[in-house]
């Protein structure tokens, strides 16, 4: 928020799932701590027993919030209106995204 007008798409109608980044970094840290190990010999290779094991961990807060409520959030936290260009819709983008933490 340095001066320049931030673009807005679909007028500020969008929702998305916003993670805060101490969260992320400590789910990433707790997955590190589960790591598992392979078992190439077995020669029945899943994502748990291949000679590269890994697994899928989904870090995500599960919940959108308007982009209009964010964006409120930081200028009442900054003390100063945003300098906003309201832009259609982008080709391709959807409407509201979040995390499926299941």
């Amino acid at each position: 928020m340095a001066g320049e007008a931030k673009e807005v798409y679909d007028h500020g109608q969008l929702s998305r799932d916003f993670t805060y980044i101490d969260d992320t970094v400590a789910a990433i840290m707790a997955a590190m701590q589960v790591m598992p190990e392979g078992e190439p010999e077995s020669g029945n290779f899943t994502p748990y027993t291949s000679s590269a094991p890994y697994q899928v961990f989904n870090i995500g807060h599960h919940r959108p919030v308007p982009l209009w409520d964010f964006i409120r959030s930081l200028e009442n936290t900054l003390g100063r209106r945003a300098k906003l260009e309201l832009k259609a819709m982008q080709q391709g983008d959807v409407y509201d995204t979040y995390a499926s933490t299941e």
